[in-house]
C-alpha cells in the first residue's frame, strides 16, 4: 500500500469518527433542549402559583386591589396580560376562596400543574 493509499485512508476514518462525535453531540443537544423547555415550563408554573396567592392576599385585604380570578385563564391578567408564545392554560372555572389545579401547556409537550385561588 502506498502512502497516498494509506493517507486516503487515514482520513476516511478520521471523518467517520468526526461524523459520528457530531451524531452524538446532537442527539444531546435535543435531550438538553427539552429538559430546558421542561424547566422553562415549570418556573412559570412556579411563578403563577405564586402570585396567584398573592393576588389573593392582596385583594382579601383591599377589594379594590388586585384581580378577580374567576378561571384559570385569569391569572394571566396578573402577570402581565399575556404568556409567552407557545403558552396556554386550560379553561377551567374557579369559585371564590378555593384552590383550583390548572394546566400549563407549554411548547412541544411540556405541560404542568400549578395553583390558582379563586376570589371575587
Amino acid at each position: 500500500m502506498t502512502s497516498k493509499q494509506k493517507s486516503i485512508i487515514f482520513w476516511i476514518i478520521f471523518l467517520i469518527v468526526v461524523v459520528v462525535i457530531c451524531m452524538v453531540m446532537f442527539s444531546k443537544y435535543g435531550k438538553l433542549s427539552k429538559e430546558i423547555r421542561a424547566t422553562q415550563v415549570r418556573n412559570l408554573a412556579s411563578n403563577l402559583t405564586s402570585s396567584s396567592a398573592t393576588n389573593y392576599r392582596q385583594r382579601k385585604s383591599n377589594s379594590s386591589s388586585g384581580i378577580p380570578i374567576k378561571n384559570c385563564k385569569d391569572v394571566i391578567n396578573i402577570v402581565g396580560n399575556q404568556l409567552p408564545t407557545s403558552y396556554d392554560i386550560t379553561n377551567q372555572d374557579v369559585q371564590p376562596d378555593t384552590v383550583v389545579f390548572c394546566t400549563l401547556n407549554g411548547p412541544g409537550i411540556a405541560s404542568i400543574q400549578f395553583s390558582v385561588i379563586g376570589i371575587n
